[in-house]
């Protein structure tokens, strides 16, 4: 089954970002939903680990 799993602060900064709800964005990550909002969230969850594996990445320059 396919599901994006990211950390609660993310998901907070998704449902403040996207004005929506917890249950909204728990269908969206796990692919239940693929309407325009939930594939926005998709996006920005994506863009999110992202930028946390940036910061991993950052560390093993020093």
């Amino acid at each position: 089954m396919k599901e994006i799993l990211i950390a609660s602060e993310m998901k907070n900064k998704i449902i403040k970002e996207f004005n929506s709800s917890r249950p909204s964005l728990r269908s969206a990550l796990k692919f239940y939903t693929n309407s325009d909002v939930a594939r926005a969230m998709r996006k920005r969850a994506k863009e999110l680990l992202e930028e946390e594996l940036k910061k991993i990445s950052d560390f093993d320059e020093l």
